[in-house]
This record gives structure tokens, sequence and C-alpha cells, in this order.
């Protein structure tokens, strides 16, 4: 299920659209300015037949419905409305949940604590590499939190 959402995902219109070109897609969970930065790590572009496929093999032929968690912060929020298209694509149907900061904090902890629920963490989300004003690499690490309905 994890590479199904990783091929449906395109990390470039990330940085196309909602960083308006300022943002690098990248291709590791850590920026390669980090010393743990590991290029090895398996690249995703974006399949939709092979998601479908994969979809498929982890017992979702017909799909799914699940919510996507995000905080009330505009660019984090319009990366949860590509995702929701994206994820159409492959057969995921995608609820989108806006928390302001604590209640989406405090709602990640307990769903994580209480639910089997699916963490998009580390290799499954695209990640964009910020330049701060000092231009130093920074990354921006999302978690966004799915729950099957």
């Amino acid at each position: 299920l994890r590479e199904a959402i990783a091929y449906a995902i395109d990390n470039q219109t990330f940085v196309d659209v909602v960083f308006r070109g300022s943002a690098v897609a990248g291709d590791s969970p850590l920026p390669k300015a980090s010393p743990a930065y590991n290029r090895n790590v398996k690249k995703y572009n974006q399949d939709i037949e092979k998601a479908k496929k994969l979809l498929a093999e982890a017992g979702y032929p017909n799909g799914l419905d699940i919510e996507l968690w995000c905080m009330d912060d505009g660019p984090r929020v319009d990366m949860c409305v590509i995702i929701q298209d994206q994820l159409k694509k492959i057969g995921i149907n995608v609820e989108i949940k806006i928390f302001e900061f604590g209640a989406y904090v405090s709602k990640t902890i307990k769903s994580y604590t209480s639910y089997l629920g699916i963490l998009l963490v580390m290799e499954m989300l695209p990640y964009i590499h910020y330049f701060t004003h000092l231009n130093m690499e920074l990354l921006e690490i999302e978690v966004f939190t799915l729950i099957k309905k």
C-alpha cells in the first residue's frame, strides 16, 4: 500500500504549483546537506499503472477511502488537495481533515496510539527542500496521517 501511494504522487507538482518553482523536489527523506543523506534511497517517479497494480496486490483492487489530516497552513492544505487529486487516479478517495496545529498534534498522537492507521512518513511523501534566508538547506518533514475509514 505504501509503495502504491508513493508511485501515485508526483513530487514535482508540489514544486511547480505550491511553491511556484522556489523549492526543489527531494529525492530522500533527508536533504543532501545532511551528513545522514543516503543517495541510495529508493526513488519513486509517478507511475499510475504501477500504483494501481500495487494497490490491487495490497488487497484493494477497488480502491479505498481514507482521511488525510493536515494543519491549517496554506501550503500544507494545498499539498493535501494535490495529493487528494493524485490518489483519486488510482482509486483512493481522500477526505481532507484540516486542524489547527494543537488539535492536529493531539489527534495525530491519539490516532497513532489508538488506531491502526497509515502514517505517510519518510519514503511515502514528497520531501521539499526549502532554502532559508541564510541559504541553508532545511528539510520540511510533514507527517500526514491517513486513517482508514
